[in-house]
């Protein structure tokens, strides 16, 4: 059983990050809040340079906070630094958006910029709306886009898409309602348990 960590993004977190890989925790996971704490993706980062074991896991990412293209990017790049141990979160954003007065993100869109972070991943031309337009992107040069990576965005639903909470009875019903909507989705069979 592996015994994971949530660590509030500041800059002791590569610091705090090796202390728990030495002490056996992994995965440890960030929280994307940007008017509570510093960047998820420098935490992260640090996080990486410090530690060689434990899976880094974005506890989630919010996709409003970025654009899609942009997320992807930094994802790759982080899993340059450590490859294999970084696991992307998306999250609605609950607390994040309602620190700047908005309401969470909808699922549909959280599935969008899934979709266009793998195709990326995959190296692959992929339309997506920017600014009110639509348009087609690509990374130019992928060579920090890991095998690993290519491989986990095509045989898998993306980014490692989990639900934690401080109640197992709240998890198990995020779990089983993420569930739901992935099979509406057609991505059953694609995400964890």
């Amino acid at each position: 059983m592996d015994f994971g960590i949530a660590i509030t993004p500041t800059a002791a977190a590569g610091d705090v990050a090796a202390r728990a890989e030495a002490l056996g925790f992994s995965p440890i996971w960030f929280d994307d809040t940007q008017l509570l704490c510093h960047d998820i993706l420098v935490a992260m980062t640090a996080a990486a340079l410090k530690t060689s074991r434990s899976k880094l896991c974005a506890g989630v990412l919010v996709p409003s906070n970025r654009l899609a293209a942009v997320a992807a990017n930094a994802l790759a790049s982080l899993n340059a630094l450590a490859p294999g141990r970084v696991i992307a979160g998306l999250g609605t954003g609950y607390t994040a958006r309602r620190t700047m007065g908005l309401p969470a993100q909808k699922l549909d869109d959280i599935r969008e910029y899934a979709r266009v972070m793998r195709a990326l991943w995959r190296g692959e031309r992929v339309e997506t709306a920017i600014e009110g337009n639509r348009h087609k992107i690509q990374f130019m040069h992928p060579p920090h886009i890991g095998r690993r990576l290519r491989q986990h965005g095509r045989c898998h639903t993306g980014p490692s898409v989990g639900v934690r909470a401080e109640r197992p009875a709240i998890g198990r019903r995020h779990r089983r309602r993420l569930h739901q909507s992935l099979d509406r989705s057609g991505s059953a069979g694609r995400y964890p348990q």
